[in-house]
């Protein structure tokens, strides 16, 4: 499972389970971002993205409570 704290300000994620025919997925390092105000986020850290997702994964999951707040 898989979630993005910083930029998941809305408080729910959705797990999905991929059957037998699979998901296409990239996975890899996270590159370094910079930003305008000189913060600096180091990456390093394992990413995963879904070039697809809008179209294999269904819409209408059920939101999780992520209890971040």
């Amino acid at each position: 499972m898989f979630a993005v704290k910083s930029w998941n300000a809305d408080g729910s994620y959705v797990e999905y389970t991929v059957d037998s025919k699979g998901l296409p997925v990239w996975e890899g390092k996270a590159a370094s971002q910079s930003y305008d105000n000189g913060w600096l986020q180091a990456g390093g850290g394992n990413q995963v993205f879904v070039p697809q997702a809008a179209k294999l994964i269904p819409k209408n999951l059920p939101r999780i409570p992520t209890n971040w707040s």
